[in-house]
């Protein structure tokens, strides 16, 4: 049977945009730690940790692509929550075989 042309066009729910949210922000704390790792292994000179970030920091750019065109207002919503609390958080502080969770 084929799906109703109507059910595409149906309005989102409050519950989707914060399903999205949640997911946005998720992608977007990880974004950040990739960001600091990418820039730990650039300056201590490790060629293979900073290639396999690099990799882990484009596929969460497709992601975050991704939900840029299915919710933009989530996106927008949850990009200025987590710069608050990053800012409000102060530095974070790194335990020993934290990045171990990005090298699949």
């Amino acid at each position: 049977m084929p799906v109703s042309v109507l059910k595409h066009y149906r309005r989102n729910t409050l519950s989707q945009f914060f399903s999205a949210y949640w997911s946005i922000c998720g992608l977007l704390h990880r974004k950040y730690d990739l960001e600091q790792l990418k820039s730990w292994a650039t300056r201590k000179g490790l060629k293979n940790p900073r290639e396999i970030y690099t990799r882990r920091f484009i596929d969460i750019e497709q992601r975050l692509w991704y939900w840029q065109c299915r919710a933009p207002h989530a996106l927008a919503f949850a990009e200025c929550a987590v710069t608050f609390a990053r800012i409000f958080r102060g530095k974070q502080h790194y335990y020993k075989g934290y990045a171990a969770k990005f090298r699949y």
